[in-house]
């Protein structure tokens, strides 16, 4: 070796200057609330009006009010929209539903030993018959159906519309032997465990498939996961059973070839039959699956193979390739492809390694959502995979879309908020311990038992591992709602329209034929001279509804008639059909309509062929809005306003056991002055002995500074220029970003009002000039009205001690907390004694010197501001404890108010003095 010279130079080295001591961000807010979509009970960092829609979708329609002829939305959507557009930058955002892992620890057990009573309300994940695939278990179960589910729970999904496309990288094959289980080959360039490899033979629907299980020294090993042959006619006047992949039920079918396989069924064709799915079917010793292609009243078309009980390589020369599977999903508005995916388990991008966002989110809270997908693995098949999905089916080209599978419960049900009350919100551990546990069991059980905390308590998941919460307010806008009920069920009245016969059914065409006066026929009359060409058409026919569908897009859809007709599709409002429109013209047997409001909606649909049209099918579609109904406020006084206060106090109670989080609270939306006074009254009360065991304690007397109420309702633009509708919502939101605007230019010790809202043109209820003086007394802030637009003139908390009345006031000592443990925790493990006393004092002077000349304290001088007492005694130094106790005096006339901190070996705390 050679010893480099090098020149002599000038080495330059960029060292960085320290980071700027900043005080604490005070802007974040925390939400709570009912999303359409999104991870459940997780909180998820959001930075926009944009990425909240991304990850948690648009305004969630909840139910019909039962006051207006409108529906109810969800107030989170609302809520972020206001705090982004009043001056947010960043909040966390928690969805609450009632998901399989909440219901079950509320009753106690485990998620899987839930019984059917208690999955009614459970929120349900959409499932997705994939087309063209089918699923191989090498446990003996043999062919399902390839299933994939939505990204997240709820019935979001019910829209989308699923398609599939095969994509093969042939390779040239070179088999080295082959076995019962399996065979040998060159591998070629780029493969890897997991590879499915399909065989086929040229000009025949003969295919195998294989996964690679091992590859050494160029050759690969691999196992049969299945093989199909090419049945031709040899399904001609055969008699069988079938049955839907996946389905237990067995039906009697006849088989023939018209071009295809094609299958007759003993009665009408089963319900679920959709081109892309597959039928297995049982002919004497055989199994057979068909792929379907066209549905009619009695009978289906497809490719159909035999299922092969030894699989076999195919006769030479053999075409080989590596095969994934892309996907597109159509939501109506756009349409996105994900993949392509692998499709064994093993694999490097297999299907199964695609996550739903509740496992998404579990350990990547801010990630941005474009990593996401609409749909993921179902959960069961990413434990327990299948061997192998086998796209027998499918082509280069896209198959057929299928949605979403039919579900028998109402949409509100499916999204975990059918039954509304607090378990929604509250974590059933923490749901009634008081202020001074409430913060070390949610620690015990995070940390220590590893488990997910459910609704607002999962505030606690923010920011964790940092010295404090990210967060420093909370609201929970769903609060407010009064409860619903289902609505009744309304008699709907069946089409009946005129039967009316084709004129050329009694006589040959032309202008002179006439229908006979009262006379119906149900096929041409053969009894008379009629044209050559005169038959009847295959009539099609509706697939019906489960129940009343919500308005919006309405996807209609029928059985196919006969090759290359065309249908005619007619709107009526009546059952007899008076007035009946056409409203499309088409060769598809699907077709969407447009059901704006609610109603019945007639229709009725026929088939056109070579002048020939078919009996006509007609169908009743019940359109409901919602099939869910508000209560009244009635109603909510008797029953549900209980749910609201035993939520809003648990928020408080979390607030004041942290010491970190404001609470924005609301009220309902129909609370007129005398109503919000006598809740607040009751929400504000603090027992000294008997009395409500609900209500806060003595030792809680000091959670009512962590929380402040605001009324009324704020009515927005909606931004739609379809739906230029005003939007209502509850004014938690925009007041947080008030909050922020606040702490974000002047600092978190400013009061955070007087500062004109965006985005508001008027309040629900108005407030009647007479009432504010009683409302102010009972500590409500109200959004008003002047000459500079609406604004809030008020910054009370609920507490009722006047040193703790002011927020702002409240939110300065939850910065100073948050400026004394990180500054604090530089002392840990340092020796105890004068050295780090003095160090203590210095450092902690220049912090709250710091505060002076911001302003945040009322003293001119450091001395008129705070005092900082820092004495152990020799107890406490042999006991490794140091206690520090700093009094200020905040930014209006007020007695000092003094923290506690307290160091013992790794542990540093924070109180106030009581």
């Amino acid at each position: 070796m050679y010893a480099i010279n090098r020149l002599p130079g000038i080495s330059v080295e960029t060292v960085h200057p320290p980071a700027v001591d900043a005080l604490p961000r005070m802007d974040v807010a925390a939400f709570v609330g009912f999303a359409s979509r999104g991870p459940v009970h997780r909180p998820v960092a959001i930075d926009s009006v944009a990425a909240f829609a991304a990850v948690f979708g648009g305004d969630l329609a909840l139910v019909r009010d039962g006051l207006r002829a409108e529906i109810v939305k969800g107030a989170l959507a609302p809520a972020v929209r206001g705090f982004f557009s009043n001056g947010g930058r960043l909040c966390w955002v928690i969805r609450v539903a009632r998901s399989a892992a909440l219901e079950a620890s509320w009753r106690g057990v485990s998620a899987g030993a839930l019984a059917a009573e208690m999955t009614a309300h459970v929120a349900s994940t959409g499932q997705f018959i994939v087309p063209g695939m089918l699923a191989v278990s090498g446990d003996g179960s043999g062919l399902t159906a390839a299933v994939a589910e939505a990204g997240s729970l709820g019935s979001w999904s019910d829209h989308l519309r699923v398609s599939a496309r095969i994509e093969r990288n042939n390779f040239t094959f070179l088999s080295q032997g082959a076995t019962a289980t399996g065979f040998r080959f060159s591998a070629p360039r780029g493969s890897q465990d997991g590879d499915l490899i399909e065989l086929s033979a040229p000009d025949s629907q003969t295919r195998a498939y294989a996964r690679i299980v091992g590859i050494a020294d160029g050759r690969a090993d691999a196992e049969w996961c299945g093989a199909f042959q090419d049945i031709a006619d040899a399904l001609a006047d055969r008699e069988g059973t079938a049955q839907l992949v996946g389905e237990p039920l067995l039906h009697k079918a006849s088989f023939g070839v018209k071009g295809r396989a094609h299958l007759r069924f003993a009665a009408t064709v089963p319900s679920g039959l959709e081109p892309g799915r597959w039928l297995r079917c049982l002919v004497d010793s055989d199994e057979i699956v068909l792929r379907l292609e066209t549905v009619s009243e009695s009978a289906v078309t497809g490719d159909a193979w035999a299922v092969a009980r030894t699989p076999a390589l195919p006769p030479p020369p053999v075409l080989a390739a590596r095969v994934s599977v892309a996907l597109r999903v159509d939501d109506g508005n756009e349409t996105s492809v994900s993949g392509p995916f692998a499709l064994t388990p093993d694999h490097s991008e297999s299907w199964w390694r695609n996550l739903g966002d509740d496992a998404f989110y579990a350990a990547r809270p801010t990630v941005q959502a474009s990593q996401r997908s609409l749909l993921a693995a179902v959960e069961r098949d990413r434990l327990n995979p299948p061997d192998a999905w086998l796209p027998l089916g499918l082509d280069d080209n896209w198959s057929a879309a299928l949605g979403a599978s039919k579900e028998k419960r109402t949409a509100l049900e499916r999204d975990g908020l059918s039954k509304f009350d607090r378990e929604l919100f509250l974590d059933p551990a923490l749901a009634e311990l008081r202020t001074v546990t409430l913060a070390t069991e949610a620690d015990r059980l995070r940390d220590l038992g590893a488990r997910q905390l459910f609704g607002i308590h999962g505030t606690f998941a923010i920011g964790s591992g940092a010295n404090f919460n990210e967060a420093s307010m909370i609201a929970v806008p769903d609060a407010i709602h009064p409860g619903w009920d289902l609505r009744k069920n309304e008699e709907v009245l069946q089409p009946n329209p005129d039967a009316v016969s084709p004129a050329h059914w009694f006589d040959h065409r032309g202008p002179c034929a006439v229908v006979p006066a009262n006379v119906s026929l149900a096929a041409p009359d053969a009894s008379r001279f009629l044209d050559c060409t005169t038959r009847e058409l295959l009539r099609p026919v509706f697939v019906p509804f489960g129940g009343p569908q919500p308005t919006g897009q309405i996807v209609l859809s029928w059985t196919a008639s006969e090759p290359d007709a065309i249908y005619r599709l007619e709107e009526a409002g009546h059952a007899d059909f008076a007035g009946a429109t056409t409203v499309w013209r088409g060769a598809e047997t699907t077709h969407t309509v447009h059901a704006g409001r609610e109603g019945i909606y007639y229709y009725r649909v026929s088939a056109e062929l070579g002048g020939e049209v078919s009996e006509a099918s007609t169908i009743a579609v019940l359109v409901r809005d919602s099939v869910w109904i508000g209560r009244r406020p009635e109603d909510f006084v008797k029953g549900s306003e209980a749910e609201l206060l035993a939520i809003h106090r648990a928020v408080l109670r979390l607030c004041a056991s942290s010491g970190e989080l404001f609470a924005v609270l609301c009220l309902p939306r129909d609370f007129g002055a005398r109503e919000a006074i006598a809740y607040v009254s009751q929400l504000a009360r603090w027992r000294n002995g008997f009395g409500d065991i609900h209500a806060f304690d003595t030792n809680e007397r000091r959670a009512l500074s962590y929380g402040a109420v605001y009324h009324p309702w704020l009515a927005s633009p909606s931004g739609s220029t379809t739906d230029p509708k005003l939007v209502t919502a509850p004014p938690d939101g925009t007041v947080a970003g008030t909050f922020a605007t606040m702490a974000i230019r002047r600092g978190a010790w400013i009061a955070p009002a007087n500062i004109v809202i965006q985005d508001i043109v008027a309040l629900s209820p108005a407030i009647v000039e007479g009432d504010r003086l009683a409302l102010d007394t009972a500590r409500i802030n109200l959004v008003r009205r002047d000459a500079r637009g609406f604004l809030v003139l008020d910054a009370d908390t609920l507490s009722d001690e006047r040193e703790w009345r002011q927020i702002n006031v409240r939110r300065l000592m939850s910065l100073l907390r948050r400026t004394a443990i990180r500054r604090g925790s530089s002392y840990l493990f340092e020796p105890n004694g004068d050295v780090l006393q003095r160090a203590i004092e210095r450092g902690f002077s220049q912090m709250l010197d710091d505060f002076v000349r911001r302003g945040a304290f009322s003293g001119r001088t450091s001395a008129d501001s705070y005092r900082i007492m820092v004495a152990p005694t020799r107890a406490d130094r042999e006991a490794g404890r140091l206690i520090v106790e700093i009094a200020v005096a905040p930014s209006q006339p007020m007695r000092f108010v003094t923290l506690r901190l307290a160091q013992q070996g790794e542990r540093f705390t924070v109180a106030e003095e009581r």
